[in-house]
């Protein structure tokens, strides 16, 4: 798929996940470690727990 055919397709699917999902939340100004261990305490933990061991 070309470049543009790539653009051309999120275009139209990114504003339909945002809708489903609402918006992403993400810290891009996280530190690597910080977000990779985020990461792996969000595969077996609940939103709300992983928050607290971040903490």
């Amino acid at each position: 798929m070309r470049p543009a055919q790539v653009r051309s397709k999120l275009a139209r699917i990114l504003p339909r996940l945002r809708k489903h999902y609402g918006p992403r939340k993400w810290r891009p100004g996280a530190p690597a470690v910080e977000q990779l261990v985020g990461t792996i305490l969000s595969q077996n933990t609940t939103g709300a727990n992983v928050a607290k061991g971040m903490r």
